[in-house]
């Protein structure tokens, strides 16, 4: 592959171009994450006799990160190198002179991806499951359950910063219910807080769209002890792998 051609391939699957960074060196570039804007591709010109290659002028090739036990395996194979200017351990160089094919640099260049990004960014490209949080929600203090009926998505307080866009929530309504009565989508987070509640300490809040509601017997608080050994929902944690399982499929009737 030339240089061109991996820029397409990134353009077209990733939608991101090239960007300058190094002044001293204008060809130099690299693509890096919308998000985080941490590069995981550089793509350079490099004398041979510096790469430690036979023959004179320059070579095409780029920078990538990588697995350290693939870095292993490939070590000494035509066209992979070790990361130049950068950790051998856990950055390569890849020739782009014909001695690695398209498809091992294509599958390089999505391995750097998957590796210098974000969650959420995995989770928009389809990379990584969303994480799930069983959460309570007590009626004596808002109204949850009418807020449901008014509006699909709502406000709620973000009692975590690890909750990320895209991440499941499941709302356990407290006294008269008891149950999971909601399966959400967390659509923003780390929302300015500027309002005022006398029973709840707000930091930052969320906006949280109902995705399926549970009937109020589904998922009671006795079966959830009885069945997945949830006893209580005092604040966000994680969801057991077989009540997810359970949730997941009831959503899908």
């Amino acid at each position: 592959m030339t240089p061109e051609e991996v820029l397409t391939y990134i353009k077209e699957k990733y939608d991101l171009e090239k960007v300058h960074v190094f002044p001293k060196y204008p060809d130099y570039y690299v693509v890096r994450h919308h998000d985080s804007k941490k590069w995981f591709v550089l793509f350079m010109e490099v004398e041979r006799k510096k790469l430690g290659l036979t023959g004179s002028g320059s070579v095409q090739c780029i920078n990538v990160k990588a697995d350290p036990d693939f870095i292993h395996f490939v070590a000494g194979t035509p066209g992979y190198l070790p990361g130049y200017h950068m950790n051998h351990k856990s950055w390569m160089t890849l020739l782009l002179d014909g001695s690695v094919s398209g498809k091992e640099i294509r599958n390089c260049i999505d391995n750097s991806f998957f590796l210098t990004a974000t969650d959420a960014e995995k989770r928009r490209y389809g990379l990584l499951e969303p994480k799930e949080w069983l959460i309570p929600a007590n009626p004596k203090y808002y109204d949850i359950v009418g807020a449901f009926e008014a509006d699909d998505e709502i406000i709620w307080k973000q009692g975590s910063k690890k909750m990320e866009v895209g991440d499941i929530a499941y709302m356990y309504v407290a006294v008269p219910w008891s149950a999971i009565l909601y399966r959400c989508e967390i659509t923003e987070t780390n929302l300015p807080w500027n309002g005022f509640s006398e029973h709840v300490d707000i930091e930052r809040v969320m906006k949280i769209k109902k995705l399926h509601q549970y009937g109020k017997d589904e998922f009671t608080l006795q079966k959830l002890a009885a069945e997945y050994d949830v006893r209580t929902v005092r604040g966000p944690r994680g969801v057991p792998e077989k009540l997810s399982g359970e949730l997941f499929r009831k959503a899908a009737e």
